[in-house]
C-alpha cells in the first residue's frame, strides 16, 4: 500500500514534478502537520489487488507526451494517486544498541547518528538496557563502545548532556570563547550512568564533527575512556559555535560567534 521503491512521482497536488529538482519536490511535499498531500505516481505493471485502495488515474496521451519520463514509460504502466498524511518526523539519534559477541563478554555497543534534544535521553535508556541485560555471573557490563563515526554533531546542549552520562559530577566538558561571546565553561551536573570500572571506547573518523568531537574530547581529556580513530588520525575539526539569523525570502544566514575548547 502507498508508494514503493521504484515508483516515479509525476505530480504533487496536481502540479507536474517530473522535471523538478529534489529541492522543489521536497518543498511541495512538506507542510503543516495533520494536513495531507495528494501524490500521483507511476508504477511498473498493471493495477492489481495488492495495491489496496489506491486510485488508478487515467492520463491522456497529450499529458503523457508532455513528460520526457512518461514518454519512455510503456502505456501499460499504471498511474496512481494517493493522499499522504503529513506529520512531524522524529529521527532517533541512537541507531543501534546491542552486545558485541557473547553477552557473557559484557561489551556493549551503541551508535549515535546525531546530537539532538532527545539524544541524551535515548543514550541513557540504551545504557540502562545494557546494564539490566548484562550477565551478573560473568561480571555484568564490562565495557561500552560508543560509535561516533560519521556523526556530524548537532546541539551543544546534547553534547554536554551525553558527556555527563560518562564523566564524574563537576567535570569540565567544554568551554566556549568568542570576540563578542561571553566565555563560558560547561560542566557535568549529574552522576554518571556507567557502573564504576566499566571501560569506555569511542570510535571516531574524519567525518566525526562538532558535538561528537566535544564528547570525544571531554572523555579523552578527563581520562574516562579511549578514543580510537583511523589512520588519518583526526576528526573533522568543526569546533564552532554558530547562530542562525532569519532573512527575507525564506533564507537564513549562519555565522560563527565563538569556538569550542576541550578541557585540556
Amino acid at each position: 500500500r502507498g508508494i514503493r521503491i521504484g515508483d516515479h512521482i509525476v505530480a504533487i497536488d496536481g502540479k507536474p514534478v517530473v522535471e523538478s529538482n529534489p529541492t522543489e519536490v521536497k518543498a511541495l511535499l512538506r507542510g503543516p502537520p495533520s494536513t495531507s498531500v495528494r501524490v500521483a505516481f507511476a508504477r511498473d505493471g498493471p493495477p492489481s489487488s495488492a495495491d489496496g485502495d489506491l486510485s488508478a488515474l487515467r492520463m491522456s496521451e497529450e499529458a503523457r507526451a508532455a513528460s520526457p519520463l512518461l514518454k519512455k514509460l510503456d502505456s501499460k504502466i499504471a498511474l496512481y494517486e494517493v493522499d499522504l498524511p503529513r506529520s512531524a518526523v522524529q529521527v532517533p539519534s541512537m541507531r543501534l544498541c546491542q552486545y558485541l559477541g557473547k553477552k557473557s563478554d559484557g561489551i556493549g555497543y551503541i551508535q549515535l547518528r546525531t546530537f539532538s534534544s532527545t539524544t541524551a535521553q535515548e543514550l541513557r535508556r540504551g545504557l540502562s538496557w545494557l546494564v539490566s541485560h548484562s550477565d551478573p555471573e560473568t561480571g555484568g557490563l564490562q565495557g561500552v563502545v560508543l560509535d561516533l563515526r560519521n556523526n556530524p554533531g548537532g546541539l551543544l546542549s546534547a553534547a554536554v548532556e551525553v558527556s555527563s552520562l560518562f564523566l564524574p559530577e563537576g567535570s569540565d566538558i567544554v568551554s566556549a570563547k568568542g570576540r563578542a561571546f561571553p566565555a563560558v565553561t560547561y560542566k557535568s551536573e549529574i552522576e554518571p550512568v556507567l557502573p564504576d570500572g566499566c571501560r569506555l571506547v569511542i570510535l571516531v573518523n574524519e567525518a566525526t564533527a562538532s558535538a561528537a568531537e566535544i564528547v570525544a574530547g571531554a572523555v579523552q581529556d578527563q581520562d574516562r575512556g579511549v578514543v580510537v580513530g583511523t589512520q588519518k588520525g583526526s576528526t573533522f575539526g568543526k569546533g564552532l559555535v554558530q547562530n542562525v539569523e532569519a532573512l527575507p525570502f525564506s533564507t537564513a544566514l549562519k555565522y560563527t560567534v565563538a569556538k569550542y575548547y576541550t578541557p585540556s
